[in-house]
């Protein structure tokens, strides 16, 4: 008899043991892991969307707010904040929540506008008239006039006009269109990349600049005088601020000069009637 209640007591000793592992282990388990949540991009403009990306590790339960709730232990998801958000990602166990946080930096959108004057570098040449220079008209022409006409337009951005960290979102330059020449018609031209240095005071039809093929083409232009001829060049002006295109500025001129048979007129920065007429550079962008 003594030795059963010997051996029971050993029993009852061993269970309460483990019991007691039990329950501690129970208290002390292991917390949840965040091993990553970050976004990409981690800021951008408005209308833009972030991806937000996670990998959790140990969790019965991962949510993140905003209405986007219970998610996996790895996945991606997009967000299309409108302003600064900070997103907050919880994991769960019996251990307890661990918590990770992310912002999405929503940057505005700012317009820096070059419109020089009459220091502003511009001029047309003519093959007609070859060896003419025309840097201080206050007109610029392209296509037939009925000669072809080209016009070749440069804007200083040297030093870098932009701040530190700026990303470009768009580039425009602007043209008031002053006539179209030869009518009735129409004008297709389109704009090109300068490859060579040039002067406004010495540039003729002989003497011109080398251009690129690389081209941008100009909305199709009517008889239509007094309107703003818009055309996007972001990319030429991204490559002359990173240096990767050296900036000698624009050649406009007929998309076909063998059969184009009209043209038209724009203000130069010489024009001075009205100065808010001449030639612009938008340049659209956020910072980082």
């Amino acid at each position: 008899m003594k030795g059963i209640s010997k051996n029971y007591r050993g029993y009852l000793k061993i269970f309460l043991i483990i019991l007691l592992f039990a329950i501690l282990s129970g208290c002390n388990g292991t917390n949840p892991v965040i091993n990553s949540f970050f976004a990409s991009p981690s800021t951008i403009i408005a209308g833009d969307s972030a991806t937000l990306s996670w990998t959790v590790t140990n969790a019965d339960s991962v949510t993140i707010d905003y209405g986007i709730g219970t998610v996996a232990l790895t996945g991606i998801t997009t967000v299309n904040p409108t302003t600064d958000t900070t997103y907050t990602l919880i994991a769960t166990n019996s251990a307890g929540p661990v918590i990770a946080t992310v912002t999405v930096t929503v940057a505005p959108i700012e317009t820096l506008t070059l419109q020089p004057g009459s220091e502003g570098k511009d001029a047309f040449v003519v093959d007609d008239d070859p060896d003419t220079n025309r840097g201080d008209y206050k007109n610029l022409f392209a296509g037939f006039n009925p000669f072809k006409h080209r016009t070749y337009i440069q804007f200083d951005l040297n030093p870098n006009p932009l701040p530190v960290g700026a990303v470009i979102t768009d580039a425009r330059l602007k043209l008031y269109q002053d006539a179209i020449l030869l009518l009735p018609g129409t004008f297709n031209g389109g704009l090109y990349t300068v490859t060579s240095n040039w002067e406004e005071n010495e540039i003729t039809w002989n003497n011109q600049p080398t251009s690129s093929s690389d081209t941008v083409a100009l909305p199709t232009l009517y008889d239509t005088t007094g309107t703003w001829v818009t055309c996007h060049i972001e990319d030429f002006v991204k490559g002359w601020l990173d240096g990767s295109i050296t900036n000698y500025g624009l050649l406009l001129k007929a998309t076909d000069e063998s059969s184009e048979d009209t043209g038209a007129r724009f203000f130069s920065s010489d024009y001075v009637t009205d100065i808010t007429k001449r030639p612009i550079l938008e340049i659209e962008y956020y910072v980082l």
